[in-house]
């Protein structure tokens, strides 16, 4: 029986492609470049399936032009650049990625608060300028993060 083809749009890590490749033939983005609406739809016919990303647009008439298409996979948690109702109206399942950055995002807020709070960017300017041989008691300071109310919205 022959196996499904799928289309990476984008690049993935070496061993993302070789686990489709135990299941599917695959046919990858080796360069990693955008493909405009009419690329991907030429690359798309006779595809079972799309691994795609929130960059790329799926909508009715990608989907008019691929009937064998079956599933689209975002790679991402963001989906708005799915027409959903489209995909559903065609039997198109669309998956994508809820919760693969959640922590990541946390770590980032994170780390870019105590980059502010200690003037990371500023300090590394100052080292790249090699003014790191003078020193004064105020130097990049910064402020303090330990015993301070944090608040967090969204």
């Amino acid at each position: 029986m022959p196996r499904c083809s799928v289309l990476v749009a984008r690049a993935v890590f070496p061993e993302a492609l070789a686990r489709l490749r135990e299941h599917f033939e695959v046919e990858p983005n080796v360069d990693d470049t955008e493909w405009g609406a009419d690329e991907l739809s030429r690359r798309l016919r006779g595809k079972a399936g799309l691994l795609c990303t929130a960059g790329e647009p799926i909508g009715a008439a990608l989907l008019g032009a691929s009937p064998q298409l079956r599933a689209v996979c975002l790679m991402t948690v963001g989906y708005n650049n799915v027409d959903v109702a489209a995909c559903t109206a065609r039997g198109v399942l669309v998956t994508n990625a809820p919760g693969v950055l959640s922590e990541t995002t946390a770590d980032l807020g994170f780390a870019l608060m105590m980059a502010a709070a200690r003037r990371m960017a500023e300090a590394e300017r100052y080292l790249r300028e090699g003014r790191w041989t003078k020193w004064s008691h105020d130097l990049l300071v910064g402020s303090d993060i330990h015993g301070a109310t944090l608040g967090i919205l969204g």
